[in-house]
């Protein structure tokens, strides 16, 4: 029996992704173990939106070899994307940029060592209006669901579109029926994930529904505890996106809402579709309708041209908005974007104290939306990790609440008090 690990890093859609491919490995008689226990296959499913997280991936393929000499790598994702010196090596058999992941399978049930590496690489062309849907069922807590691929924004700093070609989606019937499939499994959240989610419903690069219309028919299934709407664009979280998940049964009150920059000039540089008015409206306008929701924002700095003014801009903008917390991420120079041919590059050291800034600002926001809770009863969906006598769970506001270890207790929704912090803010 061959065995075989996946080695998962980024964003939601890759773990969806991957676990697809586990699932449908398993089906073909695979064993998947773990790779303290040097299985046979190991498949990467890489990032490349940044350029750590290039080394990370190839940092994690020369361990590999260096602890197995004799491990069968596949590699794939967005760094299959890009021809890097490590691939030729004899331990990659096989090289699937994104959209021949669904070959991945078939290339390992079929694999044969006299097999070259030549022939298998896969043609780095993009099907453009090909969609592969995948959903993760390795969680008994939450599923990914992924919904959408690709993405026709062309920010001038990314380099995702390349990876992952044009905006396509799955349809509503396929999406509904997977829902369905995931409920039925005994999930009790699903997340729905893509890599520009609201431009959902483009199929064959015409538009066949909203992302608002799928909304409102997952939102029609019986019995989904909960769902959660992962990052979406402010340009295309509507009002009636909004006032949906406000009457809902089914969504939680949790946005993730990208904004990049808080200066508009660096916000028109970036080639991003707003304004700071237009984005300060949009989390008002979801406090005035749930006070209680969990708004999670995306922010780069050190920007080419972000002078010390402009980052302040960021600063006060965001310390003046009433948001839950901040993924914060230094500028990552990526070829072939329009941002390599800026001037005015920011010192990695300078970008580094911008980061730290943003992150305490981030603990300062978590504290006050945490104890802006206290008092309440909300849901809790615990998990099963255990760690020093306690379990924990997210609240359907994305609160992170712990509890004494109870097995009982995994995968069920608990209403809780919120108590006032000991030692530690939720996270």
């Amino acid at each position: 029996m061959s065995t075989f690990d996946i080695i998962t890093f980024g964003c939601k859609v890759n773990f969806a992704e991957s676990s697809d491919i586990s699932n449908k490995l398993l089906s073909q008689g695979f064993e998947k173990i773990n790779i303290s226990e040097n299985p046979e296959f190991v498949i990467i499913n890489s990032c490349s939106v940044t350029n750590n997280a290039d080394l990370e991936c190839l940092k994690t393929i020369r361990n590999l070899i260096k602890k197995n000499n004799e491990v069968k790598i596949i590699i794939t994702g967005c760094l299959a994307k890009f021809n890097n010196p490590l691939f030729d090596k004899k331990n990659i058999i096989g090289v699937f940029d994104n959209n021949k992941k669904n070959k991945i399978v078939d290339f390992l049930v079929n694999f044969s060592n006299k097999e070259i590496l030549n022939s298998c690489h896969c043609s780095q062309e993009i099907d453009k209006f090909n969609f592969q849907h995948a959903y993760s069922l390795n969680d008994r807590t939450r599923s990914f669901l992924k919904i959408q691929d690709g993405c026709n924004y062309w920010c001038s700093y990314c380099i995702i579109p390349q990876c992952r070609g044009c905006s396509r989606s799955d349809s509503i019937d396929s999406i509904i029926s997977d829902a369905i499939k995931i409920r039925d499994s005994g999930v009790k959240e699903i997340v729905l994930t893509g890599i520009n989610v609201g431009d959902c419903g483009l199929i064959n690069n015409k538009r066949e529904y909203t992302f608002y219309d799928l909304l409102c028919e997952l939102d029609k299934i019986t019995n989904i505890p909960r769902i959660r709407i992962s990052s979406i664009e402010p340009n295309l979280l509507t009002e009636e996106i909004i006032e949906l998940v406000k009457r809902s049964n089914n969504f939680v009150e949790h946005f993730h809402i990208p904004l990049q920059s808080g200066d508009d000039e660096i916000l028109k540089i970036m080639r991003r579709r707003y304004n700071t008015t237009f984005y300060k409206n949009k989390i008002l306008q979801i406090k005035s309708l749930m006070p209680y929701a969990c708004i999670g924002i995306d922010v780069i700095v050190g920007f080419p041209g972000e002078t010390e003014e402009k980052f302040m801009n960021t600063y006060t903008f965001l310390n003046d908005l009433p948001f839950s917390y901040l993924h914060v991420f230094p500028f990552s120079e990526r070829n072939n974007t329009l941002a390599v041919e800026l001037k005015n590059k920011i010192p990695q050291k300078e970008k580094n104290r911008r980061v730290q800034i943003l992150r305490e600002l981030s603990n300062k926001k978590k504290q006050e939306f945490y104890k802006a809770n206290v008092g309440r009863i909300v849901d809790v969906l615990f998990e099963g990790n255990k760690k020093n006598g306690k379990m924990y769970g997210y609240s359907d506001n994305y609160l992170r609440i712990s509890a004494t270890y109870n097995e009982k207790l995994i995968n069920k929704i608990i209403k809780v008090k919120v108590k006032e912090p000991k030692n530690n803010y939720w996270k």
